[in-house]
């Protein structure tokens, strides 16, 4: 009897020392796995990386070789929103660059909203830089006034000036479907319209490409 208890206590002993084993043994297991996937996620991002990196130095590379008036507009897009547009613009997707049309090269007259050939010239060479990386972007045009006439006012004429920038990017090949305007009227000043300077830098067309 007292055999069968014996060997009966090494059976149990053998049992739990095979399934603590087992347990070791998928757990390892568990762990590979969780690693190997963790390092294919590290290694898609590096990769993702690269690749954006890559992106940006094309890119740059392309703006480089445009006039100076144009690289102005693309080192400008950067100040051109307010803390509040820049976020709704992320909320809907990814920015990939954007320029700006300011007061100075756009001298949109009063009640008129043809472009000027500085404006044109600028959005010739944004066209091109577009069609150059043959990708499947969306463009956002964001059309600003500054606080000069009344809201209403100020909304109808940033609508319509947007939609002259529309309109030409259009004419030059780019797809209709992939152009969308936004008038901010008076409500999203990059400086107070307190002088006849920020006024003036409070005009402006934002053009935005979005992944």
């Amino acid at each position: 009897m007292y055999k069968k208890i014996f060997y009966l206590s090494l059976t149990v002993i053998f049992l739990a020392g095979l399934t603590v084993m087992l347990n070791g043994c998928a757990t390892k297991k568990f762990v590979k796995e969780g690693m190997d996937k963790q390092d294919k996620k590290i290694t898609q991002l590096e990769s993702s990386i690269e690749e954006n990196q890559k992106r940006i130095k094309e890119h740059e590379a392309k703006i480089s070789n445009l006039s100076e008036d144009t690289q102005k507009a693309f080192a400008e897009a950067a100040t051109a929103m307010s803390e509040a547009e820049r976020a709704q613009v992320m909320a809907r997707g990814k920015l990939l660059y954007s320029i700006v049309l300011s007061n100075e090269n756009l001298k949109f007259k009063v009640d008129s909203y043809d472009l000027s050939p500085e404006a044109a010239s600028i959005l010739d060479e944004f066209v091109s830089v577009v069609k150059s990386e043959n990708r499947n972007v969306f463009i956002e045009i964001h059309g600003h006034t500054d606080s000069t006439g009344s809201p209403k006012y100020n909304m109808e004429l940033g609508a319509k000036r947007a939609e002259s920038v529309k309109r030409y990017l259009f004419e030059k090949g780019i797809p209709l479907h992939r152009l969308s305007t936004i008038s901010y009227g008076e409500t999203e000043p990059i400086v107070p319209n307190d002088s006849r300077e920020n006024r003036a830098k409070n005009r402006r067309v934002v053009v935005l490409v979005l992944e």
